[in-house]
C-alpha cells in the first residue's frame, strides 16, 4: 500500500512547478498528507508530511488565500493555495469534518451515560 501510494506520488505530481506543493484532505481519517515530492529549495526540516487536524483557522493574510492547521499533536502548519475558493472549500471541509467528529463523539458520551445503546 506504501509503495503504491508513493509510484502515485511520483507519476501524478512529477511536473509540479517549483515551490508549489501539492497536499491531499482526506476528512475520513482526518488527515492532511504531502502528495507530491519536495523540491531542491524546500526546506525539508519544516515540511508536513503528514498531520491529523485538530483545528483550522484563516491565516491573517490579506490575500484570504491560507489557513492554519493545527494537529492533534499541536504542531502548526500554514498552507496557502493556490486560489482563495480553494483554501475557502478547504477551511469548510475541515468545518464539518470536525463539526461532525464532535457531534459523533457527544452521542456516543451521552448513549453510554444514560443507558442508551
Amino acid at each position: 500500500k506504501a509503495r503504491a501510494k508513493q509510484h502515485r506520488m511520483k507519476s501524478r505530481y512529477n511536473r509540479v512547478p517549483e515551490g508549489i506543493l501539492i497536499y491531499r484532505l482526506d476528512t475520513a481519517t482526518q488527515m492532511v498528507s504531502l502528495m507530491s515530492e519536495p523540491h531542491s529549495k524546500t526546506e525539508t526540516d519544516k515540511l508536513v508530511r503528514e498531520m491529523v487536524v485538530a483545528a483550522a483557522r484563516p491565516s491573517p493574510d490579506k490575500t484570504r488565500r491560507g489557513m492554519i492547521l493545527t494537529g492533534v499533536d499541536g504542531t502548526t502548519m500554514t498552507l496557502v493555495a493556490c486560489e482563495q475558493r480553494t483554501a475557502i472549500a478547504w477551511l469548510e471541509a475541515i468545518d464539518l469534518m470536525l463539526a461532525n467528529r464532535l457531534r459523533m463523539g457527544d452521542k456516543i458520551e451521552k448513549s453510554q451515560n444514560t443507558g442508551w445503546h
